[in-house]
């Protein structure tokens, strides 16, 4: 959150033009273990919004940061997992006029939580011990449609990966981390 707030001033003392994104996720989830068991990625929907500077260094440079819903799960058959996120990324963006690649830190900060299978249902979970956070690495494109009054607005694609240091097993004696790639689609224009 500190990050996040730290970009947002950096927002506000720059002359720099800011662009905002509205985007609908895709995220196939993935979790690591240390215990040999094998996941599989399970598809959730998530959304969000990102605000983005202009090029701020060299005319190529720009900070990313805003908030998504991130829903994550993985499953070991017969079992289910899943968590819901509020991430806060916060991207070093290279940017050209059509394309743009990201890297920096995220910031998971559980909603929800559960799990399902033989034997066991439950929502909820302590979310204060499935934290998480890591690297970010995005490559995105976005098509202009047209200037909504006299502002540009643009069909954004975004791919991502999330690599997730934090340990987001409740399971003592264990560690599990996410691994998630993210789809993103949506409207991008400039305030």
């Amino acid at each position: 959150m500190l990050c996040g707030l730290m970009a947002l001033g950096l927002f506000a003392s720059t002359a720099q033009a800011v662009e905002l994104k509205a985007v609908g996720t895709l995220n196939i989830g993935k979790t690591t273990n240390d215990r040999g068991f094998p996941t599989d990625g399970l598809s959730r929907f998530g959304f969000g919004a990102l605000v983005t500077t202009s090029p701020v260094i060299s005319g190529l440079f720009g900070i990313q940061t805003g908030l998504l819903y991130t829903p994550v799960g993985a499953s070991a058959d017969p079992y289910e997992y899943w968590t819901n996120y509020l991430q806060v990324p916060v991207l070093l963006k290279f940017t050209l006029p059509l394309v743009s690649i990201g890297f920096g830190p995220y910031f998971g900060i559980p909603l929800s939580a559960g799990a399902s299978g033989p034997g066991i249902s439950s929502n909820g979970g302590d979310p204060e011990k499935v934290f998480d956070w890591g690297l970010m690495a995005t490559f995105g494109a976005k098509y202009p449609i047209t200037d909504f009054e006299m502002r540009p607005l643009s069909v954004a694609f975004d791919i991502g990966y999330q690599f997730g240091f934090g340990n987001v097993t409740e399971v003592p004696n264990a560690s599990s981390h996410v691994r998630n790639l993210q789809l993103q689609l949506g409207l991008a224009f400039d305030l």
